[in-house]
């Protein structure tokens, strides 16, 4: 698995996602649609939401907990009669500092209508992606960096702090484990597949950083 903001690769909508997308009631002029989809319904749909993304924010790879007070729906487009029921177009993502300043919000709450660019399904895209060792989130290309840093705004002090925490806390268990020695690069290895897969479907917090530190170190080895 390639993750370095979230690559996400989708699953099969729910069961019951298909069967309401299907409905029609006797009205010819009714259909289905995101705001009255019932709320057992919408809990099915974060959940498998969450569960391809490793209960992690698609954006800023926050962990997440299963529960609509702190996971929002997202549109990755922005939501038109076309697109409202796409799976495809459906991300889950953290409340983005909901009711704070906005220079102060991130994710889809920062994001509002805007049209992205960098795209979580796009491998090539998340593949571009690399970090500074103080926590910053960076990518080659001028368009997709302006996605991470005022579309997004996932270069706020409080995330890159909290990728820096995620780093040094790693950093520290393989100093602490090598004893000063360099780690060999089966264990770093062995490390990259820890951070790499989900474990009971959750990732690692972060672990964006996590895995391109690992990978430059192995391939620095």
């Amino acid at each position: 698995m390639t993750s370095n903001m979230i690559y996400i690769k989708k699953n099969p909508p729910p069961t019951e996602f298909i069967g309401y997308v299907k409905t029609k009631g006797e009205d010819s002029e009714y259909r289905p649609t995101f705001d009255t989809m019932p709320k057992e319904v919408k809990d099915g749909l974060r959940l498998s939401l969450l569960n391809e993304q490793g209960f992690l924010c698609a954006y800023c790879m926050k962990p997440l907990l299963n529960s609509n007070l702190v996971v929002k729906i997202e549109h990755y487009n922005p939501r038109d009669r076309d697109n409202e029921l796409d799976y495809n177009n459906l991300l889950a993502v953290c409340n983005g500092g909901e009711g704070q300043s906005y220079d102060s919000q991130t994710c889809d709450t920062h994001k509002g209508d805007t049209v992205l660019h960098i795209d979580p399904q796009n491998n090539q895209h998340m593949d571009m992606i690399f970090y500074r060792h103080d926590g910053k989130i960076c990518i080659s290309d001028e368009l997709l960096q302006n996605d991470l840093d005022n579309v997004l705004n996932l270069n706020l002090g409080r995330l890159v702090a909290a990728r820096r925490s995620a780093l040094q806390a790693m950093q520290k268990k393989l100093y602490n484990k090598m004893r000063k020695k360099r780690a060999p690069k089966g264990y770093l290895e062995n490390c990259l597949r820890l951070y790499e897969n989900m474990h009971d479907n959750h990732l690692h917090g972060y672990c964006g950083i996590l895995i391109w530190y690992l990978r430059k170190k192995i391939r620095q080895s």
